[in-house]
């Protein structure tokens, strides 16, 4: 059953933007992993229909927070 409304959050320890450590950078080629800049964490949740969408970061840019809600 799908709630009507909610807050969604991803967490990002690697993002373009900052600086990238280089075991990240063969991880995520490994993975398949995309590297995304603040800009697109907003974009990509904002074309999955969230609202308020914001992006945080931590003040040494070891990690990235985006966060939307959803209301219905």
């Amino acid at each position: 059953m799908r709630k009507p409304s909610g807050t969604f959050a991803i967490i990002a320890e690697a993002y373009r933007g900052e600086r990238l450590n280089p075991v990240y950078a063969v991880v995520m080629r490994l993975i398949r992993a995309r590297y995304l800049s603040a800009a697109e964490h907003r974009d990509l949740l904002t074309q999955a229909g969230f609202t308020e969408v914001a992006t945080s970061h931590a003040p040494n840019g070891s990690w990235i927070c985006a966060t939307g809600r959803q209301s219905r």
